[in-house]
């Protein structure tokens, strides 16, 4: 019972936090994005009690990372292709060690260690392969990692390649 009513009351405090929120935003146009935003969490808020029920609290968590992760990478090419004029050595550089830092938290985040990882990248500057190796001592295989890669940045199983080394 205690389990609920803390619950319910972390749903009261952000609907009273958020609508305070709104109330301060000095422009119109940006209450319709906090809406949606505010919208989502209060979706989350509102899934967590049933995912854990259902013992998905955790592949709902890492669900939220990897789709954060991808709308990341979205935003990334959006901002480089807005960039074409203005694009040189130091950008493009900026925007690979932004991919490789999100390619190594997907399987941190699922309990791997990355010992080194390797991107290939195309002319657009999109990676093109991934070569990862990991450290693990768990026995699992490494499909979800490359389910989760290839979903965010587009790539075929093929071209990603990952080893897994024993701890």
């Amino acid at each position: 019972m205690s389990k609920v009513l803390a619950w319910i009351r972390s749903i009261l405090c952000f609907l009273c936090f958020f609508q305070v929120f709104l109330q301060l935003t000095p422009k119109e146009s940006y209450r319709k994005y906090l809406k949606f935003f505010g919208n989502l969490i209060l979706v989350l808020l509102l899934l967590r009690p049933a995912a854990s029920l259902l013992g998905q609290a955790e592949s709902l968590e890492q669900f939220l990372k990897f789709q954060t992760l991808s709308n990341e990478y979205s935003e990334l090419r959006m901002h480089m292709e807005g960039m074409e004029e203005l694009k040189n050595t130091l950008v493009e550089e900026t925007f690979r060690r932004e991919i490789e830092r999100q390619i190594r938290e997907v399987p941190e985040n699922l309990g791997y260690s990355v010992l080194s990882l390797s991107v290939s990248y195309g002319e657009t500057g999109e990676p093109e392969a991934i070569d990862l190796v990991l450290l693990s001592s768990k026995d699992e295989g490494t499909a979800k990692i490359q389910e989760e890669l290839s979903r965010i940045y587009g790539l075929a199983g093929e071209e990603i390649r990952i080893t897994v080394k024993e701890a």
